[in-house]
């Protein structure tokens, strides 16, 4: 029975004559792909086959990256994880200027930590240093968000061990166990 009241609501969908927009979202309206409206909380017209009505929650929004690994300007490999929030303060900036805002701000924050390490000494990072760096240099406006706000949820200097990877290369597993086991 599900699934006669799914192709119902798919085949009614086209002829809905209105939107209703929530008191935590924001709507915008094209209409034959010319103007873009922006449509406040509340009830709005919809012209079928017309328009074409976007809602998109404008709440608080959290995102996070699993960490990246970088080299410093003075050789030492730094792993860092972010955590980003934001909201959207204007639907039709956002519409215009960016696609995927999540991926859109997590990885411009990530190209930003990317070139603040690679161009420190891993003396002067640190956790809260980088947050206030990439924190300046968020087009937040531009884009229609607000709200936005960086935080370093994982911060860590690695040693590496490459010339134990070096010497693994060379290793020959047979030399290896001849000698263990004084075989000629």
């Amino acid at each position: 029975m599900t699934w006669i009241s799914q192709i119902f609501d798919l085949l009614s969908r086209p002829f809905i004559w209105w939107v209703v927009v929530a008191p935590w979202e924001a709507g915008i309206r094209s209409r034959l792909g010319k103007n873009a409206t922006i449509l406040n909380p509340g009830i709005h017209l919809r012209l079928p086959f017309i328009d074409r009505v976007y809602l998109q929650s404008t709440r608080l929004r959290m995102i996070s990256d699993s960490g990246q690994t970088m080299t410093t300007k003075d050789g030492k490999v730094v792993t860092v994880a972010v955590a980003c929030q934001y909201a959207i303060a204007d639907i039709k900036k956002l519409y215009m200027e960016i696609a995927h805002p999540e991926s859109t701000l997590l990885f411009h924050v990530q190209g930003l930590i990317t070139q603040i390490v690679s161009q420190s000494d891993s003396k002067a990072l640190s956790p809260k240093s980088l947050q206030e760096e990439i924190g300046k240099d968020i087009p937040a406006e531009q884009w229609g968000l607000e709200q936005v706000k960086v935080w370093v949820i994982n911060f860590a200097l690695v040693k590496t061990y490459r010339l134990l990877m070096n010497d693994y290369r060379n290793f020959n597993p047979s030399n290896d166990l001849d000698q263990q086991l004084h075989v000629k």
